[in-house]
């Protein structure tokens, strides 16, 4: 008997008929009568319900001059027939970048004498601004870590960059001619 019962309502108690949707135009929405709750999480930002994450955000990001580069390599790359991650690869280790063969990131640029200490000079600038927001915002940790890494961060290009002036100044006297006194210009000698 039960079975029966069962077997007659089965549709209608495990499949109920959805209720109909009424569609209407022109309405207000109406305002929600619980506010959204908004609260500072441990780490003084603003975070979605209190639960001390905090709240997604898009910032616009200015690239540098050795991303731009490294994106123009690497669109070259794949100009020429190389796939994304190879050329990405290539165009990184050559200006340096996360993707790059040679360790911590570096790239060929980095140690030509100039190129390396222009491209590190806006890099460790940047740094630099980071380490003073740290310090504003009371994180001396990584403030230190951000001025760490700004001073560290010069040292391929600019050493690099002081064997090529050294070697420069070298090659300069070398070539320059010696001064004597026959090239030197005299003093006029007035009648007195």
């Amino acid at each position: 008997m039960l079975e029966k019962e069962l077997r007659a309502n089965w549709d209608s108690v495990f499949y109920p008929e959805p209720e109909p949707q009424v569609e209407t135009f022109g309405e207000e929405v109406q305002p929600v009568d619980e506010p959204v709750l908004l609260a500072a999480g441990p780490s003084g930002t603003v975070s979605d319900a209190g639960d001390g994450r905090p709240v997604d955000s898009i910032k616009s990001i200015d690239p540098t001059v050795r991303q731009r580069l490294a994106d123009f390599l690497q669109a070259g790359f794949e100009g020429l027939g190389a796939n994304r991650n190879t050329a990405r690869k290539n165009a990184q280790t050559i200006m340096g970048g996360g993707s790059s063969n040679l360790p911590i990131g570096i790239g060929l640029a980095d140690i030509v004498p100039f190129l390396g200490t222009a491209l590190q000079t806006e890099e460790a600038g940047i740094a630099a601004g980071e380490a003073v927001e740290a310090a504003k915002r009371g994180d001396l940790g990584e403030a230190g870590v951000q001025a760490g890494m700004a001073t560290v961060g010069m040292i391929p290009g600019a050493a690099g960059t002081v064997q090529a002036v050294k070697g420069a100044a070298k090659r300069a006297k070398k070539v320059a001619p010696k001064p004597s006194a026959a090239t030197m210009p005299q003093p006029s000698q007035e009648p007195q």
